[in-house]
C-alpha cells in the first residue's frame, strides 16, 4: 500500500508544473501596436510612433508594475472601427505611474465619428482614454480627434495631469 501511495505521489509531482516568476525587464520599446502587450513586464516603456492601432483594437496599459515610466513619442493613430460607447481606445491603470507624452500624441480619428448625434446618438463612438485606479503623473500629452469623451477618470487618487493638450478641431 505504501509503495502504491509513493508511486501516485511521484507521478503527481512529475506532472505538476511549478510556476516560474514573471521576469521584469527594465526597458522596452513598442514601435507597433502588436508589441504593446509585451511591454507590461517593463518598468520603462517607450511607445514610439508613428503607427496605427488597427480598427476595433484597444491599448490596454493596466496592471503595470508599480513605478513604471511610459514615454510616448510620435503619433499613435487609432483606425476607425465599430467599437461602441462601452469601449475605451486606451485604458491606463497602476500605482505611481509616470507618463511623459511631451514628444507624442494620440489621434482618435474623431472626424470619422462626428456625426452630430452626440455621445449616444448616431454611429457608435468609443470613449478615448480611461484612467482607472491610477496614481502618478501624466504630462505633456497631446490628444487629437477624440471620438467622444476624451478622458474618463475612474477611481484615481494621487493623480496629476499637467500640460495636456486636447485638439478636437
Amino acid at each position: 500500500m505504501q509503495l502504491r501511495i509513493a508511486a501516485i505521489i511521484t507521478a503527481f509531482l512529475a506532472t505538476t508544473a511549478v510556476a516560474s516568476p514573471v521576469e521584469i525587464d527594465s526597458s522596452c520599446t513598442a514601435t507597433s501596436y502588436d508589441q504593446i502587450a509585451a511591454t507590461k513586464t517593463c518598468t520603462a516603456i517607450t511607445i514610439q510612433g508613428p503607427f496605427t492601432v488597427p480598427a476595433n483594437s484597444k491599448i490596454d496599459l493596466t496592471g503595470l508594475i508599480t513605478g513604471t515610466t511610459i514615454t510616448i513619442t510620435g503619433k499613435i493613430t487609432f483606425a476607425k472601427g465599430t467599437l461602441d460607447e462601452s469601449n475605451n481606445l486606451v485604458t491606463i491603470g497602476g500605482s505611481d505611474i509616470t507618463i511623459d507624452g511631451s514628444n507624442g500624441s494620440f489621434d482618435g480619428s474623431g472626424p470619422d465619428y462626428w456625426d452630430g448625434g452626440g455621445a449616444f446618438g448616431g454611429i457608435n463612438k468609443p470613449k478615448f482614454i480611461r484612467l482607472q485606479s491610477l496614481s502618478g503623473t501624466i504630462k505633456g500629452l497631446t490628444v487629437v480627434g477624440s471620438p467622444v469623451q476624451t478622458f474618463i477618470i475612474y477611481r484615481c487618487t494621487g493623480l496629476t495631469l499637467s500640460g495636456i493638450t486636447i485638439d478636437n478641431r
